[in-house]
């Protein structure tokens, strides 16, 4: 649990709450470290402040970075992180100071996930975790709490440290809520049996991997965002899942007791007074679609929804993600319900002629312009064979989400976002 590397590097070093803290990078790259020491320290204070300590339950933290060309990911331990970026994520000297890149929120809210783990995940485990048989597997159905949760609070924590504004929350949980509806497994897999069948699956995934698995950090965020928003509207504001996670540090985290399948449930139904078994029900053990768009209503904020090509209105879509190459347009994904699925496509076929033309990069914009539910004659490669087969256009899903809040509902939204 205490990752090592040789290397030559640059550190910088900040304090938080009195504890020592650094960053050490590896590789070229030209960052801003003052703005970084700055930055860290404000996520981490709000981390601290979060969990209602006023220390953190380590001696020092090593933020521990590699920067390369192209790269994203984090592992968390005890007291430190072991991170992959590329290095045009790390803010530079010559960047004005009063704006923040898409770039760098992204690295932000990464070393902001790893750093909550801290707490959740490396202190607050799952019971079969807490002392596992290493000699098998162990599985459990809480990975929507311990990376889902994480990938709630970690956007969220950038804004309560004042490193992003209200509006770029919005704007990022817009980004959350886009990538789960474009993930059509969610109507095929519960976000438990996600959990439980991480390795199996989530981690083994082929090309029909989007129409049957459903992500449990991204459901287990929105699962969080409506446990949290729930609570707020039915409390007036009294209690929230921040509450919750605070209870869970107190009686879990600090005491090393294991968490259970229903814990999370039992912490928040202690303190509210209406029933939460349907709400559990729908949003753990279910496919049904979550109540994130009601909920977020009822706090001020209108989800506006639009098509892939940022459209109001449907267009005709194959309904497959694929790429152009030498022999054509090679197939990905086939997307279940969509139009190549219902002509007897899969992914690996090749397209090569849509309506009796040669396809080209412009396919998509081709497809588009036709009239949904025009029949058309396609020819494609399966492995070496030439095919045929017809085509009837259907129109593609509103799947990009926007947040927009009126300027009447500005303090209502605030008062969520900022734990005010």
């Amino acid at each position: 649990d205490h990752p090592v590397e040789m290397a030559d590097f640059v550190e910088v070093g900040f304090e938080s709450h009195q504890t020592p803290h650094r960053m050490v990078i590896t590789g070229k790259h030209r960052a801003d470290l003052t703005r970084l020491s700055r930055d860290l320290t404000q996520i981490c204070n709000a981390a601290i402040r979060f969990w209602g300590d006023d220390k953190p339950p380590f001696n020092q933290y090593l933020f521990q970075v590699m920067a390369v060309g192209n790269g994203y990911g984090g592992l968390e331990h005890r007291s430190s992180t072991s991170l992959l970026c590329s290095r045009d994520d790390l803010p530079l000297v010559t960047e004005p100071k009063q704006k923040i890149s898409e770039k760098y929120k992204t690295f932000l809210g990464l070393c902001s996930h790893e750093y909550f783990h801290s707490w959740l995940v490396k202190r607050i485990q799952p019971d079969v975790l807490v002392s596992p048989d290493l000699n098998q597997e162990n599985y459990t159905e809480l990975l929507w709490v311990f990376e889902g949760f994480t990938s709630y609070y970690d956007d969220l924590l950038l804004a309560r440290a004042s490193v992003i504004s209200t509006q770029d929350y919005l704007d990022l949980l817009a980004q959350t809520i886009t990538r789960h509806l474009r993930t059509l497994g969610r109507f095929q897999q519960t976000v438990t049996d996600s959990s439980f069948d991480a390795w199996t699956k989530y981690y083994k995934q082929d090309e029909n991997t989007p129409n049957s698995v459903v992500s449990y950090y991204v459901k287990g965020a929105l699962i969080a965002l409506c446990i949290d928003l729930k609570m707020r509207q039915l409390s007036h504001n009294s209690v929230s899942l921040d509450t919750v996670m605070r209870q869970l540090w107190q009686e879990y985290g600090k005491t090393g007791q294991g968490v259970k399948n229903d814990t999370i449930q039992g912490l928040c139904q202690a303190l509210l007074s209406e029933d939460l078994s349907e709400f559990w029900q729908l949003c753990l053990y279910s496919t049904q679609e979550l109540p994130f768009a009601e909920l977020l209503q009822a706090q001020g904020v209108e989800i506006e929804y639009k098509y892939d090509n940022l459209a109001t209105k449907a267009s005709a879509s194959l309904g497959v993600r694929g790429q152009l190459n030498d022999s054509g347009f090679q197939l990905q994904n086939v997307w279940t319900g969509g139009a190549a699925e219902a002509a007897g496509l899969s992914a690996g076929d090749v397209l090569v002629a849509f309506d009796g033309l040669k396809v080209t990069a412009q396919l998509e914009k081709t497809v588009s312009s036709y009239a949904i539910g025009t029949k058309v004659e396609i020819h494609f490669f399966r492995r070496d064979e030439l095919m045929q087969t017809n085509m009837t256009l259907l129109a593609n899903q509103a799947e990009v989400c926007g947040l927009v809040v009126k300027e009447e509902n500005q303090a209502l939204v605030k008062r969520w976002i900022l734990n005010l």
